[in-house]
């Protein structure tokens, strides 16, 4: 990366751009110098560069160079069975699909019932289609997780109904007359983030918005954990902790998750939640 420079109205002091690689320039004093891929700034002093202490918080500076990511879901009671419950439990929801190609619907089996690792996209189409007296469809599905592109293809799946795809996700092709190149896409989240085998995961932000019919705020039981450690604890109608100094951290293994744990105070007294938990991978 080539070296780009900004000329202040004393021009003998300058701001300088470019990667922790680049050789830094000579310069007057109180020039500086900001390395993009580290997020470091640097001033030019009369014996060299020295590296500036920044006011940004460790998670601000980690956030601008790492993988960020959000979870986050609006689910009803009736969406999640009528009834939240008196006895903790986490949150999912599957939405329902979104038409990409072509005019044809899908649906899913149940709007809960996701148990995939983070927040998911599916990509549903067909890929075959037969006629005659035993016609059948096939259909093909690939997934991303948030801000990832999508995998390989599995493909040449019998369309019919209730069947797993995966990620706990339920389909039932309720439409006839399916085409090659239908295509969908179908969304799973929960109320929780498993860090990738290896990976380190930090979380910044929980919010949790319990309501009732009129969407008024509504007192609900809530915990989130860290691995096997309750780290929150609160009964409340609106869970803010946001934008933490100090983020939860979890290094990945495939199973250890931060999570959202809820419970009604009374059952039925919760109509619908909103949550949301957002942080960063590396």
């Amino acid at each position: 990366m080539a070296v780009t420079t900004q000329y202040l109205n004393d021009r003998s002091i300058r701001n300088y751009t470019g990667l922790s690689t680049d050789a830094k320039p000579s310069a007057a004093p109180s020039s500086k110098f900001w390395e993009t891929d580290t997020g470091k700034t640097y001033e030019r002093s009369a014996s060299g560069w020295v590296e500036i202490a920044q006011s940004r918080t460790y998670r601000e500076t980690q956030a601008l160079l790492k993988k960020n990511w959000i979870e986050s879901m609006y689910i009803s009671a009736a969406e999640f069975g009528d009834d939240f419950g008196e006895t903790h439990q986490v949150l999912n929801k599957i939405y329902d699909p979104v038409i990409k190609s072509g005019t044809k619907t899908l649906a899913v089996a149940s709007s809960k019932g996701f148990d995939g690792k983070t927040n998911t996209l599916l990509e549903i189409e067909i890929d075959s289609t037969t006629i005659g007296t035993s016609p059948t469809t096939t259909f093909k599905w690939r997934k991303k997780t948030f801000s990832r592109v999508f995998g390989n293809y599995t493909a040449g799946l019998s369309a019919s109904a209730g069947d797993t795809v995966t990620d706990g996700i339920k389909l039932n092709f309720n439409d006839s007359g399916y085409t090659p190149g239908n295509r969908w896409h179908v969304q799973g989240c929960g109320s929780w983030h498993i860090p990738e085998d290896g990976k380190e995961s930090y979380l910044t932000s929980i919010a949790v918005y319990p309501m009732d019919t009129a969407k008024a705020a509504k007192l609900g039981l809530f915990r989130a954990y860290a691995g096997d450690f309750r780290v929150v604890d609160y009964g409340c109608n609106k869970g803010e902790f946001l934008d933490w100094r100090t983020p939860l951290h979890l290094t990945g293994d495939g199973t250890i998750q931060f999570k959202i744990q809820m419970a009604e105070i009374a059952a039925g007294d919760i109509k619908s939640i909103f949550v949301i938990m957002k942080g960063w991978d590396e």
